[in-house]
């Protein structure tokens, strides 16, 4: 007896429902190097972790309201402006053939490629200066080399850009 083609489809389906839902409970991709190993390709770029942007407790406002830009801590606020480096995960929002010209940079692979749950300050929106764009790369870490600016306010479906910016972006590959 032959199994019907829709059955043979759900089943597909259920089975990739529970990958996806095992991948977004945990925290995929290459690890991030160390920071010294991120010197050695930054340049003349200041290295700046996640972890120094993020203060672990910045949920994306509720009900729409906006972000104020005072609101995030004065050792981050003094890097606006300035030329940083930081490595993270590369989610691409406006793409030019097969390269990203604007991109998200993610904390952790599970937020740029699987929709897992993230704090508002977990993300950077990255423009590229190179008018051709950025190889795409996923799941594997990569370094963003621009000027750190923090967002104006953001509202409603913006709000999913990130509070954090950097413009004029170089990526670099990061030493495995």
């Amino acid at each position: 007896m032959a199994i019907p083609r829709w059955t043979r489809w759900a089943a597909v389906g259920v089975l990739a429902a529970f990958v996806v839902f095992d991948l977004c409970g945990r925290r995929r991709g290459l690890p991030l190097p160390g920071t010294e190993a991120i010197a050695a390709v930054a340049g003349d770029a200041q290295v700046v972790p996640f972890e120094r942007l993020s203060d672990g407790d910045r949920p994306f406002p509720p009900g729409g309201a906006a972000y104020v830009g005072d609101a995030v801590a004065d050792d981050v606020g003094a890097l606006v402006g300035r030329r940083i480096a930081v490595a993270g995960y590369m989610l691409p929002t406006v793409l030019e053939g097969d390269r990203a010209t604007q991109f998200i940079l993610c904390r952790h692979a599970n937020g740029c490629c699987f929709g897992a749950a993230i704090e508002a300050d977990d993300l950077i929106d990255c423009a590229v200066a190179d008018p051709e764009g950025a190889p795409i790369v996923s799941l594997i870490p990569v370094l963003v080399v621009g000027v750190f600016r923090v967002n104006p306010a953001r509202t409603g479906a913006d709000l999913a850009s990130g509070l954090y910016g950097m413009d004029a972006v170089e990526v670099r590959r990061l030493p495995r």
